[in-house]
């Protein structure tokens, strides 16, 4: 595959010699890279050159308008230093950027905390790579400057440098104690990721407790009420103590050091005004405790709060603590405790008694494991000991051996997986008592937990964590509602009337279509029934949703009704809805005159001083996240219309934007979803709740009634149409859900084409060798996905491969994409548009490349590294173009808000695992305003013979293949039948389909074959460097090593750090060509690195090892080797200590994600 390198070296080369790239950093948002000849800057040709249009196509550089300069901000710079699997290349070299730094950053501070009132941070920086002292300074942005010589920071070093040079240059903030606490635990966060050196008055000051929303607790005693602070994350003796110094001072004091094992934490009330009218109402006695039960106390008053200007849905104001779904969703991965199983840890059972199996058993195994393979013997004697210590020689066979080594691998997590606060405070209850070997039992588990400062280090992580993703775990100030969850409690009466006449509104522009007229009849009834009232209009993609209801606010308006609108939706689809800009105009301006409505997007927090200004906006506009910031103020506003599109946000019944929704004054509420149900029937009900409160009754009574009977697996069809009939009938009337067949009389054909090309015998290969790998017990999920990989392109799963291969050898190499030229050409003889999916970047540029050698021109890509801008801009010039052209996308980018019926072909080169996300795609250019017939193509790999089969309609392809046998079918053969089953339920019963999950059991019926283990031959099909790192570390530590891999992020030249009788091994590792030389940067980083490592870690440094794939080193190399003591593995070696010591992939695959930065090599060693 020709690389970026190889476009720049072609560009260069292409005309004449003395062409070069110079880059220009005078502006300060986007870096300039000016192509010269000989001196003189020259015109970039886009049109004359293919390898300039793929550049452009495969990265976010961007040809200046004048045609002078690629330009590219400098955020996105770092996208040409690494590959998609993190690997720092160095293709940046030919446009002239300067290396990246490799060296560290010393952080002190300047003034003391507790002395002085200004304090500010310090930094600078060190090169490893430089042995002068020069002073390294900051050129623009991310670009160091020192000697002459410019270098690109980290980008997490370019963050914290960030993040302190904000904080430098705020007055308030440097000034303020909180503020300065604040700064430093964002110093010592990254530290932890990346290598940061810490003076050692910040290294051993302990991370500060920040408490910026105070949580509450009350105690009831006989005198009155006692009302105190707490910190939710910590146990009891903590808060005793905390208390007890809140309460020793008279006012609130600038932070409280509270001790917990021996170490000193600071507590900070961010918030003094709320900490000092805690300290003026701790106790509550007679009236006063009775005016706080009512609501009248100042601590209710805090945000000036007047609960009466709430909606009838608020009860109260106060601290809530949000949970997650308190039952297992088996679709997820992280389900790691069966909640309908009796817990119990794994056990190996005899005939007359059983052993609880430890983690320090798995190593017994996998040794006796690899001395079977080796000895060829059936049966090897393996001595465990059960829990009165009695001592049992059990002979197993290879195949017992494996299942007790799978029944502990599965035992096993990480605390760091655990993202519940309240089983992380359970397992700190236990682990206080004692921790055995690293791990705990807890709940049938054995959880590895380090220790017990690394246990509340990720309690406080979660407890603190102010994001949507975690909302389930954090406690935020915000308004109560009434939950519906364990019984009714609050529920608005729906009353209908039967239109006799449409009332289209004059302002409209167009027509509308028969099903959009029906949608807003349906509207406009129930409006006029009751204006408090909802409805879910969840119609399929491309229906022209927006428009029905953009046309129902035109009639409200047009009756003067229209006061305040609230539309919530993704922030990447507001301008769908509104955007003035002619070349890509909002539903409003296509449909309405331009001064119809008086909008305002909302963005980011506002204060209350904001609140009357929204008020005096026919709509506005704001995200899902803006509305969780905002929805108290926003709560204050009485709205006439409230609309939630892709409401699919909101399934969720217990986060904080379903609060938040929930808690809007908002009269008639409509919820707007192609997928109301993404991953649950729970998703269903909560929507429903938001639109119609009380419709689907309280969300107990609806999972009992509904939800446990479809998770039956003996379920019928007669059972699953009876519970969609059910539903059905109860939300009829306030829902609506159209298919784009059934529904517009004009719409086209969508036809759908299966092809199945028989895979050649290398690929058959691969995927026998992939089927080796699990047999040791591992998460077998990364194979699958691998084998899918692979059935796209070998050269996906094998790093030589993709970067040695150019297009003949791709297309020899890969029999899917040579047969894809079958489908591309007669779209190109009929002169029409495709757009190609594949959710793998690798796969998007040989893609790209492919079709540039088939038909001289360069495809454009969008991916989710697509800068906005441009991606707007290939779209346009996608739609504008005449005749034949392709685009190749990723389908994530293309899930919603893109319309592009200028294409009426799809072909799906990767399929998606949830059907409803391929549909979404393929969506794109199959709804209204698509004239021609849709052709959905599936290119499939088979393992037996070429076939295709051509359908009318999607029923007809279901049919098909939904008893189709699998047993003995190709990867992709099993995905496709696994999506036709979903597929199937969806289609015919919509809310009884079930939970949306695939049996990835039907991936693992291949024959078992021997030679599972990792070798030098078969590391660079299955590992990527990083994955290399980890082999080395699992390597020596057979070796007897305890070791730790470094964080990839600024680990300085150390991959691998190892302890062995308390001295330490540095190792660097080269995954790189066998035929080329071990780079000598390699030892020059390792020598640097050395002082570095061992002044933090407080340990001799014994040994500094190489260990690279190459076969040889140049004579210079090994003289500077063996001058700085530095022990080189190369090849050969490598290849004997495989074979010494096998490792399979699944120890790779467990271990993968365990980093460590020298902060937290630190605390560890």
């Amino acid at each position: 595959m020709m690389k970026i390198k190889d476009l720049l070296n072609n560009i260069l080369n292409n005309r004449e010699k003395n062409l070069y790239f110079k880059p220009d950093y005078e502006n300060d948002n986007f870096i300039k890279i000016f192509l010269y000849k000989k001196y003189e800057k020259i015109k970039i040709e886009e049109s004359k050159n293919e390898d300039i249009a793929l550049l452009l196509s495969l990265t976010n550089l961007d040809l200046s308008d004048d045609r002078m300069h690629l330009k590219i901000s400098y955020e996105n710079i770092y996208d040409l230093y690494y590959t998609d699997d993190h690997e720092l290349i160095n293709d940046y070299q030919l446009l002239g950027l300067p290396d990246l730094f490799n060296g560290y950053i010393n952080v002190d501070n300047v003034g003391n905390f507790r002395q002085d009132k200004i304090v500010k941070y310090s930094f600078s920086f060190k090169d490893l790579t430089d042995r002068t002292n020069y002073n390294i300074k900051i050129y623009k942005n991310n670009i160091l400057k020192y000697n002459q010589t410019k270098k690109l920071l980290p980008k997490e070093m370019y963050e914290l440098v960030n993040n302190i040079g904000q904080y430098n240059n705020d007055e308030i903030s440097y000034s303020d104690l909180v503020k300065q606490f604040e700064c430093f635990k964002i110093i010592k966060d990254y530290a932890e990721k990346t290598n940061v050196l810490l003076h050692s008055r910040l290294r051993d000051e302990e991370k500060p407790i920040i408490i910026d929303e105070i949580t509450l607790d009350f105690k009831k005693t006989e005198d009155g009420l006692e009302i105190y602070p707490i910190v939710s994350a910590k146990d009891e003796e903590f808060n005793k103590e905390l208390l007890n110094k809140f309460d020793r001072s008279q006012k609130v004091r600038n932070f409280y050091n509270i001790k917990e094992q021996g170490e000193s934490k600071k507590v900070i009330f961010k918030n003094k005004e709320s900490a000092e009218k805690i300290k003026r109402n701790r106790f509550l006695t007679g009236d006063d405790e009775l005016k706080f039960y009512q609501g009248k106390n100042e601590i209710w008053e805090d945000d000036k709060l007047d609960l009466s200007k709430y909606g009838p849905r608020v009860k109260g104001f106060g601290y809530l603590n949000y949970r997650a779904n308190d039952w297992a969703n088996e679709s997820r991965d992280l389900s790691w405790f069966d909640l309908d199983k009796e817990p119990e840890l794994p056990k190996l059972y005899t005939n007359t008694n059983s052993i609880t199996l430890k983690p320090e058993d798995k190593e017994e195994l996998e040794a006796k494991l690899r001395k079977l393979k080796e000895s060829g013997n059936e049966l090897i004697e393996v001595l465990l000991v059960d829990d009165m210590n009695n001592e049992f020689k059990i002979p197993l066979d290879e195949d017992q051996l494996v299942d007790e080594i799978k029944k502990i691998t599965n035992a096993i997590i990480d605390i760091s997986d655990i993202k519940s606060v309240d089983t992380l405070k359970e397992i700190l209850d236990i682990a206080e008592n004692g921790i055995q070997n690293g791990f705990i039992e807890y709940n049938g588990k054995y959880v590895k937990v380090y220790n017990l400062e690394y246990i509340r280090e990720q309690l406080e992580k979660n407890r603190n964590k102010d994001n949507e993703s975690n909302e389930s775990q954090s406690k935020t100030e915000a308004l109560l509602t009434y939950e519906n969850l364990e019984e009714l409690e609050y529920e608005e009466e729906s009353e209908h009337l039967i239109l006799d006449k449409l009332d289209i509104p004059s302002k409209l522009k167009g027509e509308l279509f028969p099903h959009q007229k029906e949608g807003l009849k349906r509207l406009q009834s129930l409006y006029l029934a009751n204006k408090m009232n909802g409805m879910l209009l969840a119609d399929d993609m491309g229906l022209g949703k927006t428009l029905q209801l953009l046309t129902f606010l035109a009639w409200i308006k047009e009756r003067n009704e229209l006061n305040s609108v609230l539309i919530v939706a993704p922030t990447t689809l507001i301008n769908n809805w509104d955007n003035a800009n002619p070349l890509d105009k909002g539903e409003i301006q296509k449909f309405f005159p331009y001064d119809l409505f008086d909008t305002y997007k909302l963005k980011g927090r506002i204060n209350s001083n904001e609140l009357e200004n929204l008020k005096n906006h026919d709509i506005v506009f704001t995200s899902y996240t803006s509305l969780r910031i905002n929805h108290v103020l926003l709560g204050q506003i009485k709205w006439d219309v409230m609309i939630c599109d892709e409401a699919q946000k909101v399934k969720n019944s217990t986060t904080q934007v379903s609060v938040a929704v929930k808690s809007q004054n908002a009269k008639f509420k409509i919820a707007c979803s192609a997928t109301p149900i993404e991953n649950s029937l729970l998703d269903l009900w909560n929507i429903a709740d938001y639109a119609v409160p009380g419709i689907l009754g309280a969300r107990d009574d609806f999972k009992k009634t509904y939800v446990n009977n479809l998770a039956d697996e003996d379920i019928s069809n007669e059972q699953r149409k009876q519970i969609n009939d059910d539903l059905v009938e109860r939300v009829e009337k306030n829902f609506l859900r159209r298919n784009k067949k059934d529904h517009i009389e004009d719409l086209p054909n969508k036809l759908i084409h299966i092809y199945g090309f028989q895979a050649n015998e290398n690929e058959k290969e691969k995927i026998n060798r992939l089927n080796e790998l699990k047999k040791m017990g591992h998460n077998h999920l990364p194979l699958i996905q691998k084998k899918i990989s692979l059935c796209s392109h070998p050269a996906l799963i094998s790093k030589s491969l993709f970067e040695k291969s150019d297009v003949n050898n791709y297309l020899k190499s890969s029999t899917k994409l040579r047969h894809l030229r079958k489908l591309i050409n007669p779209i190109k003889e009929k002169e029409e548009k495709v757009l190609i999916f594949t959710i793998f970047k690798k796969m998007q540029k040989i893609i790209v490349k492919t079709i540039s050698k088939w038909y001289g021109f360069m495809p454009k890509v969008v991916n989710g590294e697509t800068a906005q801008n441009k991606r707007t801009k290939i779209f346009n010039e996608f739609r504008n173009s005449e005749g034949f052209n392709i685009i190749v996308l990723s389908p994530e980018v293309a899930g919603v808000g893109i319309n592009l019926v200028e294409a009426n072909h799809v072909i799906h080169y990767t399929r998606m695992w949830n059907p409803a996300k391929e549909d979404q795609a393929t969506d794109r250019i199959y709804r209204i305003g698509q004239h021609k017939d849709v052709h959905v193509y599936y290119p499939i790999l088979s393992l037996d013979e070429d076939y295709e089969s051509h359908f009318k309609n999607e029923k007809e392809y279901v049919n098909q293949f939904l008893e189709a046998d699998i047993r003995k079918a190709s990867p992709e053969e099993k995905l496709n039948k696994l999506l036709v089953d979903k597929k199937n339920l969806l289609m015919n019963f919509f809310f009884a389909a079930g939970e949306t999950k695939i049996d990835f059991s039907q991936f693992d019926n291949e024959e078992d074959s021997t030679n599972d283990y990792l070798t030098i031959n078969n590391i660079f099909d299955f590992l990527n460097p990083s994955e290399f790192e980890i082999l080395i570390s699992k390597l020596y530590e057979q070796k007897g090593y305890k070791t730790f891999p470094t964080v990839q992020s600024g680990d300085n030249g150390v991959d691998v750090v190892c302890l062995n009788d308390n001295k330490i091994t540095l190792i660097q590792c080269k995954m790189t060509d066998e035929k080329s030389n071990m780079p000598r940067t390699a030892i020059n980083e390792l020598i640097g690195a050395k002082n570095i490592y061992a002044n933090n870690l407080d340990k001799e440094i014994d040994k500094l090892i190489v260990i690279s794939t190459s076969e040889k080193m140049t004579k210079q190399t090994a003289a500077s080797a063996k001058h700085n003591n530095v022990s080189i593995i190369l090849y050969k070696d490598l290849a004997n200590e495989l074979i010494n010591n096998r490792i399979y992939y699944s120890e790779i695959d467990v271990n993968k994600n365990n980093r460590y930065s020298l902060e937290k090599l630190r605390k560890m060693i």
